[in-house]
């Protein structure tokens, strides 16, 4: 037994080819029952483990074609480049018996959206889970190529969307199976004989979606303009997502002429009282909400990397001397796309003196790859979805002290990035913020912050976490894969510990969950191989029977099938095994694993028929 874990101590701390031989789960599938099947592909529902899955085959006549083979890898590849809530999670690629070569899915239970009756309370949020959707493939460079209504799936729980069906998906990166492609009645006018993938192509099908949701005569204009000529219609979901946000903000403005004319009368009102105190004139009137130019130092700036500087230049050295002066820099209120897609700037620690700054836009600086530093102005509150994503040798962040959001994908694919440290301030953090941070080795909250979906996802080399004392809950797929983390301090705050929230956490050695917890997910701790001692506040916590089961295999030596084969100790701080007896939750643990538990109730738990009991004081 593992001498060295106290309760005391805890507290207050790609793509490739086929193979038979799939690296993975390896149980049978049952229950097979048959979704749907076309010329080409056979879908179906199986369960295992408990759950149900999805596997995407091909018909007996498609699986003798090569082109049929390529495309389902093809699909395949496409889906594990994938990490999104509204996009279905692909587990993998096996031979199923009986069926052949098969994506297994996460299994949706819903309909189509060309079978659903949705309100119109509903709809806005199946548009809004739409584009964002649509909007991460595209900042991922894969075009979907086949959106239509029957691949867009609505969840009878929660009514949320799940994007499917990416058999004619395409991206630069891809070298095969690049002709036309699509629905007739749904994709656009070129992509009927361009072999090019173009974000606009889906920006078309999106256009005629929209137009079968019926969403009246004032989204008339944004379907129109979807479905314009290709030069003409939205060159990004972006641009498609502000509109419908100003569109839905003018509705506000539908109310009673006297109501309207108090407003006008306010708005004028705070204006007079704000150039009045603040002497404002030309240029300063724009930021006077945010700074006085008043306080800014006269001068110019020096720029470290003088393609940083030419950028600047371009677009904000307004008396075009030359340079960019500190008041010039503090006028900016938004960056727009000047610098995103820029591989060759590297330094922007200069970036500080755009005071005028409250946000840090959508993808800002997106697939800055070359950007090594960079120091964010003092005033910034919200970081938006992709502003940092794939800045691949991006070193260091520090976060102002005044910030509260940081959008979904801010930071992903920074591999480059060693350490988080969050300020107080943190109000919300978007799902997969910073997921596949492969270089990340050190996170520290210091806030009450949910962990949302998949934030720290795939970030391989993680080797501390502090969580605080304040952290709300741990969303599911929060820490997926951090596999160099060795010990989990689970503080008394967090109520929900979601589903694979450490899944494939190789290294985990020790994991102690704080006492407010009231519920562990399904496939939590699975594939933490090396666990050596979990505490639990009871185990009432424990609601499903797989929270501890492995799917790993290495090399050709099997972990016992769900079994943690190394478990020494679990310490149940209070309560008794209830009804519960031991194969319930613990059968494929390590038969010579240690059951501390509550003085008094060895003999009950011996009842049930937990193994090595002992009571801790």
């Amino acid at each position: 037994m593992n001498d060295n874990f106290n309760i005391q101590d805890a507290d207050s701390s790609n793509s490739g080819y086929l193979h038979d031989s799939f690296e993975g789960i390896r149980r049978n599938f049952t229950d097979m029952e048959q979704l749907s099947v076309s010329q080409t592909n056979i879908l179906l529902r199986a369960k295992r483990y408990g759950r149900w899955w999805m596997l995407k085959g091909l018909t007996p006549r498609a699986a003798e074609d090569a082109a049929c083979r390529q495309m389902l890898r093809k699909e395949f590849e496409t889906l594990m480049q994938l990490q999104h809530p509204n996009i279905v999670n692909v587990q993998g690629l096996e031979r199923v018996e009986g069926v052949g070569n098969c994506i297994v899915m996460e299994y949706v239970d819903g309909l189509p959206l060309s079978q659903t009756a949705l309100t119109e309370k509903q709809k806005p949020r199946v548009v809004d889970e739409l584009l964002s959707a649509v909007a991460y493939c595209h900042s991922m460079g894969i075009v979907h190529r086949d959106l239509k209504p029957s691949n867009i799936m609505i969840t009878r729980n929660g009514e949320h969307v799940k994007l499917i069906d990416f058999g004619l998906a395409d991206s630069d990166s891809s070298a095969v199976l690049k002709q036309p492609a699509g629905t007739p009645k749904y994709m656009s006018p070129e992509q009927a004989v361009s072999h090019q993938a173009d974000v606009r192509n889906d920006i078309y099908s999106i256009g005629v979606i929209l137009e079968k949701m019926d969403l009246g005569k004032r989204y008339r204009n944004i379907v129109h303009r979807c479905k314009l000529p290709i030069e003409q219609r939205y060159q990004s979901v972006e641009n498609l997502q502000e509109d419908i946000a100003k569109l839905r903000a003018s509705g506000t403005r539908n109310l009673m002429l006297g109501m309207a004319a108090a407003i006008a009368v306010l708005v004028g009102l705070v204006l007079f009282l704000l150039m009045r105190g603040g002497g404002l004139n030309g240029k300063e009137q724009g930021r006077a909400g945010i700074v006085s130019l008043d306080t800014v130092p006269e001068g110019n700036i020096s720029f470290a990397d003088q393609r940083v500087k030419a950028l600047c230049l371009a677009n904000w050295d307004t008396d075009n001397d030359g340079e960019l002066s500190f008041k010039e820099a503090a006028s900016v209120d938004a960056l727009e796309n000047v610098f995103h897609g820029n591989n060759d700037i590297k330094s922007f620690d200069e970036f500080q003196y755009f005071i005028g700054l409250e946000l840090i836009g959508r993808s800002a600086f997106n697939k800055c790859k070359g950007l090594e530093r960079i120091k964010l102005p003092p005033q910034i509150t919200r970081i938006e979805n992709y502003a940092f994503l794939s800045c691949a040798n991006l070193k260091k962040i520090e976060f102002p002290s005044h910030l509260e959001v940081i959008g979904e994908y801010s930071f992903s694919e920074c591999n480059s990035l060693e350490e988080v440290n969050f300020p107080n301030s943190l109000m919300k953090m978007g799902f997969s913020a910073f997921a596949d941070c492969k270089g990340l080795k050190h996170i520290r909250f210091n806030h009450s912050v949910p962990v949302p979906r998949w934030a720290f996802s795939g970030c391989e080399n993680v080797l501390t976490l502090d969580l605080g004392d304040r952290m709300d809950d741990i969303g599911n797929g929060g820490f997926f894969e951090c596999k160099k983390l060795r010990k989990v301090v689970i503080p008394p705050s967090v109520k929900t510990i979601g589903e694979d929230a450490f899944h494939n956490c190789y290294q985990l050695r020790e994991v102690y969950v704080g006492d407010s917890v009231k519920s562990i997910g399904s496939a939590a701790f699975w594939g933490t191989s090396n666990l050596r001692v979990i505490s639990l506040p009871s185990l009432d916590i424990l609601k499903a029977k797989d929270i501890f089961f492995t799917n790993q295999e290495f090399g050709n030596t099997s972990l016992n099938y769900g079994g943690i084969s190394l478990l020494d100790t679990i310490i149940v701080r209070t309560g008794g095994p209830g009804d519960k007896n031991y194969n319930d939750y613990f059968e494929r643990v390590n038969k010579n694993c240690h059951f501390l538990v509550p003085p008094g109730t060895a003999s009950d738990y011996r009842s049930k028929g937990y193994p090595n009991v002992q009571e801790h004081q």
